[in-house]
């Protein structure tokens, strides 16, 4: 995959984490609510605790895409910054040489 299609996918995986993020933080709210007005043994509230672990579960798998991608653009970077030192010019390389 090249650099900029691993650009695209970051882009993405970043905004997952980001909304997924939200997700968790506005499931987590809803269960407290649930707790407060005492109704924390409720059907309700084990569904939403349910939910929130789902949730906390496929973050933890976005940050991990996230992670990946990330590596591997570091990965890409490093490459081409090797092949790109193979590029000078046969002058550039002798004037280092006499210098």
């Amino acid at each position: 995959m090249d650099r900029v299609a691993i650009s695209a996918q970051l882009a993405t995986a970043e905004r997952h984490v980001v909304e997924g993020q939200d997700h968790i933080d506005r499931q987590r709210e809803i269960v407290a609510r649930l707790e407060r007005a005492g109704r924390g043994h409720s059907w309700t509230a084990k569904l939403a605790r349910d939910l929130l672990c789902t949730l906390e579960i496929t973050q933890r798998v976005h940050v991990a895409h996230y992670n990946q991608l990330r590596s591997l653009m570091d990965q890409r970077s490093e490459e081409a910054t090797i092949n790109t030192a193979h590029l000078e010019s046969p002058d550039d390389r002798g004037q280092r040489l006499q210098d």
